[in-house]
């Protein structure tokens, strides 16, 4: 079992604040990870999901061209995700058996392969883990926020379903209702859905202020 302080929600959030000019070490009292709903606590206050800006910029650097429909790089034979990709299997996509998310050598680093390969698809496929621990409303899933910063449209499976309140209005098609979009209406999901992740998934000037003032 992953320790709190190795988990990635903890290494992206540590390495967005040290990015800040933050001392991490100063502001790293009375923390608290709360994995399954997606925050840490600093000193009774709560501070979400969050990527460096770093990651953001790479990111932005890579190219857009949709080279594939869709793709899926992880571990996903478990917990039922090898049937829920199979079937994509044959169509004009890149799906990948991976365990460099597992890997401390690997997952804590920027992975520019990984999003280049994102970058290059339309629909990503996000199916989540199955069990009681994910079936609430916050349930939330890296691959979903990694996709909407690829600007790649997140295809969701009903039965590994995400929570209402991680996923309240970002764009995203069901897996069982998938039907292909017009050009532009594609380009204006993602882009709507990239916004949404800058404001959420970055940390934001308020967000630094405070976190400024623990030091």
């Amino acid at each position: 079992m992953t320790k709190p302080r190795d988990l990635l929600q903890f290494r992206l959030l540590k390495q967005a604040i040290q990015e800040e000019g933050i001392n991490f070490s100063a502001i790293d009292t009375n923390t608290k990870i709360n994995h399954q709903n997606g925050y840490v606590e600093f000193n009774g206050k709560q501070i979400g999901l969050k990527y460096p800006k770093s990651y953001i910029e790479e990111i932005n650097k890579l190219s857009k061209q949709k080279i594939y429909d869709f793709c899926f790089i992880g571990h996903f034979e478990d917990k039922g995700r090898q049937e829920l990709l199979e079937k994509y299997q044959s169509k004009n996509s890149y799906i990948k058996n991976s365990f460099n998310g597992r890997d401390p050598k690997v997952k804590y680093q920027f992975d520019k392969s990984y999003y280049s390969i994102i970058s290059s698809t339309k629909y990503g496929l996000v199916p989540n883990h199955k069990g009681p621990w994910y079936d609430h409303e916050y349930a939330w899933s890296y691959r979903f926020i990694e996709c909407v910063f690829a600007k790649s449209l997140p295809i969701l499976f009903k039965e590994t379903k995400l929570g209402k309140h991680f996923l309240k209005d970002y764009n995203y098609i069901w897996d069982d209702e998938f039907s292909p979009l017009s050009d532009d209406t594609y380009n204006n999901l993602v882009e709507q859905n990239y916004q949404k992740a800058i404001n959420e998934f970055v940390l934001q000037p308020e967000e630094i202020k405070d976190l400024a003032a623990m030091q």
